[in-house]
């Protein structure tokens, strides 16, 4: 998404999924650098909303790049409140461990307790947990706002200072905050620097793959994943210039499963034999919040597509993640939640 009160830094979606047959969405925007207007976090198919506050995920970058551990706890006067604390480890901040209640505190070196912010979000889960044997894995997903729009959009991020809209800082940070996710998979919007990231991630053990968007825009979708979890088996894409629906694209990717010995080592795909396979979807839905008909074939060719996949490689589940450009119970999130739209 692209509104003059947003800025380049960040919105990370992280969701813990597993190898079920009930589809997962992850959806990724970007809010305010200074930490105002949204919170980061992920929505699963059944519409539960997972979040942190924009001001938490950018306090490490205020504090010598300090990862958090949050602790939660009520106030005796029924007040929220947070501090900060936890250095260098990342506790429940990475996006496996999320934190069991909706209030929270976070204690700083201080020891001041300070009020919640104004854009504090709760955690909110699903309500059927996962089996206990299941495989489970990280997915994220990150519009990480292209270089080349950027600087060719210096309106729309006037508010911020140069020096933090430069690539490099960007990537940095970029880069720094996925570390503390820990994803196994990352869906990223409005990429156009991929040999950069790729040739990155890939000292960090991630292969990914790239479509760029068809016309004039130089920046696409990637997806990466971790090579010694995951393989890939399948790739595809949708051009959307060819439907008559813009330049934008999505990818659709069937990742399978690897198990490991002691050292490491990779093993077949599955311990019982049967090979645990996952569709992996992303796309950067089309902005225009008056071309709504067009957001919504964007993403009924995205979902036909993964249902398609998905029966080739015997109803593996779908994880579908991308920038969708729609808002909490719009008309187009709720066809993909709950799989029919009510018009007015």
């Amino acid at each position: 998404m692209r509104f003059p009160s947003q800025s380049s830094l960040h919105r990370v979606a992280a969701a813990t999924t597993v190898f079920s047959h009930s589809p997962v969405v992850v959806m990724s925007t970007r809010p305010s650098f200074h930490g105002r207007g949204g919170g980061r976090g992920y929505r699963n198919f059944a519409g539960e909303f997972h979040s942190h506050p924009t001001h938490d995920a950018n306090f490490n970058f205020k504090h010598n790049y300090n990862a958090q551990s949050y602790n939660y706890c009520t106030h005796e006067n029924n007040q929220n409140n947070y501090t900060a604390s936890g250095r260098g480890g990342g506790g429940n901040f990475g996006g496996r461990g999320a934190p069991p209640h909706s209030r929270w505190q976070n204690q700083a070196a201080d020891g001041v307790r300070r009020q919640k912010p104004a854009d504090f979000r709760t955690w909110e889960f699903a309500k059927q947990p996962p089996p206990p044997n299941s495989e489970r894995f990280v997915v994220l997903s990150y519009n990480i706002l292209a270089d080349y729009l950027a600087n060719g959009h210096r309106n729309l991020y006037f508010h911020i200072p140069r020096q933090f809209m430069s690539w490099e800082w960007r990537k940095s940070n970029i880069l720094f905050e996925l570390k503390l996710w820990s994803p196994d998979i990352m869906c990223l919007q409005e990429v156009d620097k991929f040999q950069e990231l790729e040739e990155d991630l890939r000292g960090r053990g991630y292969s990914g793959i790239w479509k760029m968007r068809t016309g004039e825009p130089v920046d696409g979708c990637a997806i990466f994943f971790r090579t010694r979890r995951f393989k890939l088996m399948f790739e595809d894409r949708i051009e959307y210039n060819k439907h008559g629906m813009r330049d934008n694209v999505a990818q659709v990717c069937v990742l399978e499963a690897l198990n490991q010995n002691h050292r490491g080592d990779q093993l077949s795909s599955s311990s019982s034999g049967v090979p645990n396979r996952v569709v992996v979807c992303n796309i950067h839905v089309l902005y225009n919040p008056r071309r709504g008909e067009m957001k919504l074939g964007q993403v009924r060719m995205l979902l036909e597509k993964a249902h398609a996949v998905s029966k080739t490689w015997d109803d593996a589940p779908i994880v579908l993640c991308g920038d969708f450009n729609c808002t909490p119970k719009s008309a187009l999130y709720n066809f993909i939640a709950e799989k029919k739209i009510y018009l007015k």
